[in-house]
């Protein structure tokens, strides 16, 4: 891009001086002097984006560039830890070691490892053109558990049989110093579930806001069930119609499983609970192989079997 920019002010730059023999018809191009300018304020800017250290930074910020993982190194979040997160990997590897999982479904982002890494079937990635398919994983996520494992029963094929498993992804917050209870970060499917509503809306009629009168996709949880928000911003306010979705359950259980050891807070009922064992079991989650903290944030993985 810079290349593109730059070569027609270097060219200028190059141009012997042109006297012309008429003035009639002579139309003046950028000068050398206004060109030269330009050369000078980009090679100011880049010295700003890329030479200088940044805020809180000693080195220049092409190196902390440098030095940033990749996405999956970083396990889907938007932080530079000192090592690997490795609850995608993890992950990954022990679906690609199961034998029990054929078709996977999960929101797009994460169709590309499972394809490549994890080596199975998913049903949508960040290629797929088809809005339709993704319209209709998004609406599985945002139904009751019988409508869910119907629409994931229209995927099956004669060639890839049945989708097995549904993959999620969630982060939170636990300072144990502090005995803060968990709060969703909003970088996993705990945010992602409003992009869910939005895509699915023509299929739903619903908007997101239907979902419960959230503002970050925290809002999936009151624990004292006042419907109402505390100050500090720590409780939800989803109604009866967000969490009687299979993603908010899915997320519910998760936490379940994660609260084994820092403190139980599932809001489900026994009966949602058995309803929705009968359609879906958790088999693995990320945290029982990985239980690391970056910076008190974590990232955890959850697979899910369906049950027809």
């Amino acid at each position: 891009a810079l290349t593109r920019i730059l070569r027609p002010f270097i060219t200028v730059m190059k141009e012997a001086p042109i006297i012309p023999r008429r003035k009639i018809g002579f139309q003046a191009h950028v000068g050398k002097e206004f060109s030269g300018a330009f050369l000078i304020i980009m090679l100011i800017l880049l010295t700003f984006t890329l030479v200088l250290p940044g805020p809180n930074l000693i080195y220049p910020r092409v190196f902390d560039h440098a030095y940033s993982p990749v996405t999956i190194a970083a396990g889907s979040m938007p932080l530079k830890p000192g090592g690997t997160v490795t609850d995608w990997l993890y992950t990954l590897t022990w679906m690609r070691n199961n034998e029990s999982v054929k078709v996977v479904a999960a929101w797009w982002d994460y169709g590309y490892w499972i394809t490549i890494i994890g080596n199975k079937t998913t049903l949508a990635d960040n290629g797929t053109l088809n809005m339709t398919q993704i319209e209709y994983i998004a609406w599985m996520f945002l139904s009751t558990e019988d409508n869910a494992t119907s629409i994931l029963k229209q995927f099956e094929s004669p060639i890839q049989g049945p989708v097995t498993h549904v993959a999620i992804f969630i982060t939170f917050y636990f300072d144990p110093n502090k005995q803060q209870r968990e709060t969703d970060v909003g970088w996993g499917e705990e945010s992602k579930w409003r992009w869910m509503a939005r895509i699915s809306e023509r299929l739903t009629g619903r908007s997101d806001a239907a979902y419960g009168n959230s503002t970050l996709g925290t809002d999936w949880y009151d624990s004292d069930g006042d419907g109402q928000r505390a100050s500090d911003g720590s409780e939800d306010v989803s109604n009866n119609l967000g969490q009687s979705t299979v993603i908010y359950k899915m997320m519910q259980y998760i936490k379940y499983d994660v609260n084994s050891q820092l403190g139980d807070y599932t809001q489900m009922s026994e009966t949602s609970i058995n309803q929705f064992e009968q359609h879906f079991t958790l088999v693995y989650t990320s945290y029982r192989d990985s239980q690391t903290a970056y910076s008190y944030y974590y990232g955890v993985v959850g697979i899910f079997e369906v049950k027809y």
